[in-house]
């Protein structure tokens, strides 16, 4: 059997090739980058900061689905940016944030130059993918304590960055629950 002779590129690698291509966005806290109703035609890296992705339920109260930090790629909202359709997803910055972001039309010419940017970017969709379907399943079939410990283990230090009520919006319990959790599993 042959090998494959396609390299794929280590994330920061190709990240440093493409920073030239990317403008810079700072935000200060709670500013944000994507609205509902609004079009996403962004990708992003997180330099600096902590961005969360919500959409809010029918009482009008913030539902986290994502958390993004320091080294993560991330879409403003996936569906809108590749359906050019309305957004129903906010990102809003938690911290002051210094972002990479590329425009749409820049990331496919950059795909169009560079085939390893387009694998690139095809690694950053799947590992997306992968990480919403274990979200998913942890939602599913873990406990709340379980859901914490595995955030824990993977993000601890945000318990130090931003608001405890976030985190327990993305684990799916109230900051009662986050609370006791933190309470019990500390001693």
């Amino acid at each position: 059997m042959e090998r494959s002779t396609i390299a794929i590129p280590r994330k920061h690698d190709m990240l440093e090739s493409i920073f030239g291509h990317a403008r810079i966005v700072l935000l200060k806290r709670n500013e944000f980058i994507l609205q509902e109703g609004e079009i996403c035609n962004c990708a992003f890296y997180v330099k600096d900061g902590v961005v969360k992705h919500f959409v809010k339920d029918e009482k009008g109260t913030d539902q986290v689905i994502q958390i993004s930090k320091e080294s993560d790629f991330f879409y403003g909202s996936v569906v809108s940016h590749f359906t050019n359709e309305i957004s129903y997803i906010y990102c809003q910055a938690l911290t002051n944030t210094k972002l990479y972001c590329w425009d749409k039309k820049v990331l496919k010419e950059l795909c169009k130059v560079s085939e390893s940017l387009g694998q690139f970017i095809n690694l950053q969709q799947q590992n997306f993918i992968i990480l919403k379907h274990q979200r998913e399943l942890s939602l599913l079939t873990k406990t709340a304590e379980g859901r914490y410990k595995e955030f824990s283990e993977k993000n601890g230090e945000l318990f130090n960055r931003i608001p405890h009520y976030i985190i327990a919006s993305y684990l799916n319990m109230s900051p009662e629950m986050l609370s006791r959790l933190r309470t019990k599993c500390l001693y």
